[in-house]
């Protein structure tokens, strides 16, 4: 398989097991108390984890050189909150304010963020089918956010809030870690901007009780 079908093939099964965890995600807002931070967090803290513990068994000179750069220590900072805690936890928050498919489709105008991004860096024109795939992915979300119909909005205010955060957030978490990718690798990159990230939750676990996994009905 080529470069070019194992990245498509990579974006579609990344794709399943995004929109899969936004449905387990609703499911457990739907019938339990847990607390959207508190799973986020949990989340990226043990997710980072088990990729720096990957990450240094597999890339172990590519983790030392990216951690004796003071420059890549910030833009790892810098991407770990803007780009991965962010777009987790805003997809999370539009998720409890709609539902999965919702939230996953209006957080799926990342694209068109980052269109807009390179045209402008570029200088350039989108091309015509960027150009008609932006237009297509507004008329669409217009059409799911309102029902069509300019006087209304079929989503709550803070849905529709949420899930752009969540879109903007996308489009940092894939344009900014670019040069990182590039030399050291997306595996260490990755799991230390979801490490830092979680580690930034701490807090919620020692000042919040942990949240009954129960039913919220029972």
């Amino acid at each position: 398989m080529n470069q070019r079908y194992k990245g498509l093939t990579l974006a579609v099964v990344g794709a399943c097991f995004w929109g899969a965890s936004g449905t387990a995600v609703e499911f457990l807002f739907s019938s339990t108390n847990v607390n959207t931070a508190w799973l986020v967090g949990l989340r990226l803290l043990f997710s980072g984890a088990l990729l720096m513990i990957y990450a240094c068994w597999k890339y172990l000179d590519q983790v030392k050189a990216m951690l004796h750069d003071k420059k890549v220590i910030i833009m790892l900072i810098i991407f770990a909150f803007l780009g991965m805690g962010s777009s987790q936890l805003s997809y999370f928050v539009a998720v409890k304010y709609s539902n999965a498919p919702t939230a996953t489709v209006i957080q799926f105008l990342a694209p068109v963020f980052i269109i807009i991004y390179s045209s402008l860096r570029s200088k350039m024109w989108p091309r015509r089918i960027d150009a008609i795939s932006i237009v297509v992915a507004v008329v669409g979300t217009f059409i799911l956010a309102t029902g069509g119909r300019f006087d209304q909005l079929a989503l709550s205010p803070l849905a529709c809030f949420w899930g752009l955060i969540a879109a903007f957030s996308e489009a940092i978490n894939t344009v900014l870690p670019g040069k990182l990718f590039k030399k050291y690798g997306p595996i260490p990159v990755i799991g230390a901007a979801m490490l830092v990230a979680g580690i930034a939750f701490l807090p919620i676990y020692f000042t919040q009780p942990m949240p009954k996994l129960a039913p919220a009905n029972a």
